[in-house]
């Protein structure tokens, strides 16, 4: 028996409809919900405090067991491993908390402590007016997120369609630091990745120390041309009905793995239940319809920008995996890390990449 889709069963994310069906205007971005308490980012011990950020990462040593028992002691005997060390998080007291997370002993932390963050926007803060969205620890502890609006580099195109930067500063003991732009669109709080200094983002690993001052002088906020040219090109790139749903499936074919457990050669999405399997392939067609439906009733597709072309057909992705898709009970943290760094990054990669192409 065929399974019916629920267009509405991801609306998690505080959604709310009209009486013809279509989505309200969410009320924040993906990054937001949190209200960043920012009094002075200049004073930078105060902030970490009230943002729950007043702790520091370190390591300490992970021993393992070694193969036999003593032949001195009726015990197990044990060493320093060489490989890796536990990650922590020391407070204030000196008291570690261990974050379950274990690195290589060449691991750095330094320059890549909560403090530097905030260090970041303050100096970032002396140059360009800001207003903090975001402040929040993420992952129990293993990664520690920020994000200020740059007014500076509002617009507004199409007349309707309104067009905010904001700085995002992402950091923890598992992953690189990364400064990049995310652009959030107020209309429909879709967000998506845009370009800093002609790259996707700076990145920084943990094999060294990173300076906070080299990376404010290397930091500089694009204009808004290159953004615009490329929503643009979208807006202008017509997409009938039959080839916005191959972009679609192309979207959730590039991410099979995550989606559907599914590990499959081949650059085409299936087109019957043979080639991949009856629940797996319901589940593709059914995810195919939701996008759709968030197509047509999605908050923000009304506008005359988004009719009939790539522009549009984006925006549906986004809002599925900014605010409709399910993510698990943890609503905001979940959310938060898998746009980050998880199945809902590789999604809207494969949207927005996809999207560039077409518009090409």
């Amino acid at each position: 028996m065929k399974r019916s889709t629920k267009v509405t069963a991801g609306a998690v994310n505080g959604l709310k409809f009209d009486h013809h069906g279509n989505a309200k205007r969410p009320t924040w971005p993906w990054f937001g919900s949190v209200n960043a308490l920012v009094e002075d980012i200049q004073d930078i011990p105060a902030t970490l405090v009230r943002n729950g950020l007043d702790f520091t990462y370190a390591t300490r040593p992970l021993y393992r067991k070694i193969e036999g028992p003593s032949s001195l002691a009726n015990t197990d005997l044990f060493e320093v491993s060489k490989l890796r060390s536990e990650v922590v998080a020391v407070t204030p007291f000196g008291e570690p908390k261990p974050l379950h997370a274990h690195v290589s002993p060449r691991h750095s932390f330094t320059g890549h402590q909560p403090e530097d963050l905030v260090r970041f926007f303050a100096g970032l803060a002396a140059q360009h007016p800001l207003e903090f969205e975001s402040l929040m620890v993420l992952d129990h502890g293993r990664t520690v997120f920020a994000a200020a609006k740059a007014y500076r580099s509002r617009s507004t195109m199409f007349e309707t369609e309104i067009i905010e930067p904001f700085v995002c500063f992402a950091t923890g003991v598992d992953r690189a630091t990364s400064i990049w732009v995310e652009i959030n669109l107020p209309n429909c709080m879709n967000a998506f990745p845009n370009f800093l200094n002609q790259r996707s983002a700076l990145r920084y690993t943990h094999h060294r120390a990173l300076d906070i001052d080299k990376a404010l002088d290397n930091f500089e906020l694009e204009t808004t041309a290159r953004y615009q040219a490329d929503i643009s090109a979208m807006a202008r790139a017509y997409l009938d009905t039959m080839a916005r749903r191959q972009y679609f499936a192309a979207i959730l074919w590039d991410n099979r793995a995550t989606l559907y457990s599914a590990k499959m050669s081949g650059h085409e999405a299936p087109r019957t239940a043979a080639e991949l399997s009856q629940v797996k392939f319901e589940r593709h067609e059914a995810q195919i319809v939701e996008l759709e439906h968030w197509h047509q009733h999605g908050a923000g597709q009304e506008q005359d920008c988004r009719k009939q072309n790539v522009w549009g057909a984006l925006n549906a992705v986004l809002f599925w995996t900014d605010h409709a898709k399910r993510t698990n009970v943890h609503e905001r943290s979940s959310r938060a890390n898998s746009i980050l760094a998880g199945p809902l990054a590789g999604i809207k990669r494969s949207a927005l990449t996809r999207a560039r192409a077409l518009a090409a």
